[in-house]
């Protein structure tokens, strides 16, 4: 989702205090002083994508400033009638209905109208079906299990899935947990728990990440892959087990691909 090689996340969980947000997205104006730290949008431009949790909690200055940025491609610092030009991507995510924020007159209307030409709605597991319930368990169920011989033998029953159901989680990451120790339960009692491989990367919301750590050692002969894990890790030690691998067999690459 994010399309760069940079992902900086804010999660407001409060609202917005003396413009402590804007000031770390665009900056203050460079004449009130001179050891200012460079904002995101200078940093992150052209390589970074700022992802801001529960968006409605920005101060209605700051939404208004986001608008500004997202129509024409400019940015002001604080206190500063400069425009400065950035390329920086923008996601932003809510659990409130924004429309009614805005015309109560707590979200910016500029900033709610441009969300909505590019808007992804993700329903609560308690809005969902029944049959929309019992495909995404066969979907997780087909992601956790990575050899197609136990795939049937580690099918949930229609029990298992009527206690999914009964006890429905809000969040997805906790779903997840519920269907791999359900799987687990029955690899288990199936005696095939030893040799049954889990995919590892299942819980990895990073997919260029959780691609990495599915390629096990084969990420060893990767570059862009090896590039990726030093890049997040910086340590060949915490490579290496997550690969499953030897930390020399780490060393030596990083040593060939010149990541130091």
């Amino acid at each position: 989702i994010s399309l760069r090689e940079t992902l900086h996340v804010i999660k407001m969980t409060t609202f917005e205090k003396d413009d402590s947000v804007a000031l770390t997205l665009f900056g203050l104006s460079s004449l009130l002083t001179k050891n200012q730290s460079t904002s995101l949008f200078e940093k992150l431009s052209e390589h970074g994508t700022i992802f801001i949790e529960n968006v409605e909690y920005l101060s209605l200055d700051c939404q208004e400033r986001l608008a500004s940025y997202l129509s024409c491609g400019y940015y002001r610092p604080l206190k500063s009638d400069q425009q400065n030009t950035s390329n920086v991507r923008l996601i932003f995510s809510s659990q409130q209905n924004l429309r009614t924020y805005a015309d109560a007159g707590r979200f910016s209307k500029a900033l709610y109208a441009l969300l909505q030409e590019a808007t992804l709605e993700m329903p609560s597991l308690n809005d969902l079906t029944d049959e929309d319930m019992r495909a995404l368990t066969q979907g997780i169920s087909d992601q956790l299990v990575k050899e197609s011989a136990f795939k049937n033998l580690l099918t949930l029953s229609k029990k298992d899935e009527a206690k999914l159901l009964k006890e429905r989680p809000v969040s997805m990451y906790e779903y997840k947990e519920r269907v791999l120790a359900l799987i687990k339960e029955k690899s288990t009692k199936q005696e095939i728990s030893e040799v049954t491989e889990f995919d590892h990367a299942y819980h990895v919301t990073d997919p260029a990440l959780a691609q990495a750590i599915r390629l096990g050692k084969k990420a060893l002969r990767d570059p862009h892959a090896m590039g990726l894990l030093w890049h997040k890790f910086k340590n060949q030690n915490k490579i290496a087990q997550l690969l499953g691998v030897n930390r020399s067999s780490v060393n030596r690459r990083c040593q060939e691909y010149n990541l130091n």
